[in-house]
């Protein structure tokens, strides 16, 4: 595992453009190098099954065939939504953008 130094935080710092100052340039050492530590332990991990997983469970056709019911008509949905004129088909809707002049 590398381990960072305060030299490293200080170029990460830099290249992100933070300032930081010595207090913070030794709690993010110390938080990059758990993390690296972490990570490390993880990398170790054997993997000897050469199953992929697509799910977390085992269950299987989840899933099922749409079947329509009672479908509405256009017309019926627009007239319930208080549309006045239903020949247009749309639903009108009152302006929420400002002109760009005002």
């Amino acid at each position: 595992m590398q381990v960072l130094d305060k030299e490293h935080v200080r170029h990460v710092a830099k290249l992100a453009r933070l300032k930081i100052d010595e207090q913070e340039v030794e709690k993010y050492e110390n938080a990059l190098n758990q993390m690296l530590s972490e990570v490390d332990k993880i990398e170790k991990v054997e993997v000897t099954t050469d199953k992929g997983l697509i799910a977390p469970t085992d269950n299987h056709d989840l899933y099922f065939n749409d079947e329509v019911k009672n479908e509405l008509e256009k017309k019926e949905v627009l007239k319930a939504c208080g549309v006045k004129d239903l020949e247009r088909e749309y639903i009108e809707v009152p302006k929420v953008i400002a002109d760009e002049d005002n």
